[in-house]
């Protein structure tokens, strides 16, 4: 959460796609959460045939995997990379514990991300912007 000149502002939904690494550079290092704090879902999402999610909450990780296990070793198809979800619970929840400022500052530096969807949610706590005690 940031805050400036009496607006708060928090990362309210966070989506990605990184191409040419690892499913275990995502979880390890951008992610900064074990391998071990995940559980496979039955199916995919968004033409993805695998998914992650976090047991911490609601962080999604799609991907397709070159044959049928699944580790943080698991070799993914590289055209259409890795695909991490961390929906408006999950951003509250991850942020808990870690930084999506950080996060964010990690991705940023990648050759190859694309950041398909950042939902910014402003609280305006002193009437800045929007002032609903006004009759017009």
């Amino acid at each position: 959460m940031s805050s400036y000149q009496g607006l708060e502002v928090i990362i309210d939904w966070l989506e990605f796609t990184v191409l040419d690494t690892t499913l275990k550079d995502v979880i390890d290092k951008f992610l900064n959460i074990p391998f071990a704090h995940f559980s496979p879902l039955a199916k995919g999402r968004f033409g993805y045939h695998n998914q992650l999610k976090w047991k911490g909450g609601h962080v999604y990780i799609m991907f397709t995997a070159i044959g049928e296990e699944i580790s943080e070793n698991t070799r993914i198809k590289q055209e259409t990379g890795i695909h991490v979800m961390i929906t408006g619970q999950g951003c509250r929840q991850y942020s808990s514990e870690l930084s999506l400022e950080t996060l964010l500052r990690r991705l940023s530096a990648l050759p190859r991300v694309n950041f398909s969807r950042i939902d910014l949610a402003i609280d305006d706590y002193e009437s800045k912007i929007l002032n609903y005690d006004t009759n017009p």
